[in-house]
């Protein structure tokens, strides 16, 4: 259901059970589905989307291509774009509390995805691969060989950026 006073604009699309505040922006190609909420003064343009339980709040933007699904939560003044995917228990409520950026890989360049959780890990999507622990996946997959060093700098930088 959403709010009768909503603002959304352009091709933007709000269905399922997904909600709209009347202060929040949903325009572009944007799509928020599913029991998704936008509240706040947040925004969510271009060809984004909020689905799932995910919410999008205070003066968060999300734009781009960017993904923000299941019970993930972007808040604050965070900033979630280009192809980021956010996902899971991610808790994103500052712009550095998402980190986005290609890398060469085995078979092509794959897009990785760097976020906190609610349990303090770092949540990674790397290609189509996810999980709590980037570091414990490229030692599983040795034959990454050199091309995890880029990755794992970026995760470092990541780290440091997002000390409490």
């Amino acid at each position: 259901m959403t709010s009768p006073n909503k603002n959304v604009h352009g091709n933007a699309r709000v269905y399922d059970d997904a909600f709209v505040s009347v202060n929040a922006h949903v325009s572009g190609n944007a799509h928020v589905s599913g029991n998704a909420s936008v509240y706040g003064d947040a925004f969510v343009y271009g060809n984004a989307s909020v689905s799932g339980n995910a919410h999008v709040s205070g003066n968060a933007s999300v734009y781009g291509n960017a993904r923000v699904s299941g019970n993930a939560h972007v808040y604050g003044n965070a900033r979630v774009y280009g192809d980021a995917f956010v996902s899971v228990d991610s808790v994103v409520k500052t712009p550095q509390g998402c980190f986005f950026a290609y890398f060469p890989a085995r078979t092509g360049t794959y897009g990785l995805t760097l976020t906190k959780t609610l349990r303090g890990t770092t949540r990674f999507v790397w290609g189509c691969r996810e999980g709590d622990d980037l570091r414990q996946y490229f030692k599983e997959n040795p034959d990454y060989g050199n091309l995890s060093k880029a990755p794992l700098a970026f995760l470092e930088a990541f780290e440091l950026a997002n000390r409490d």
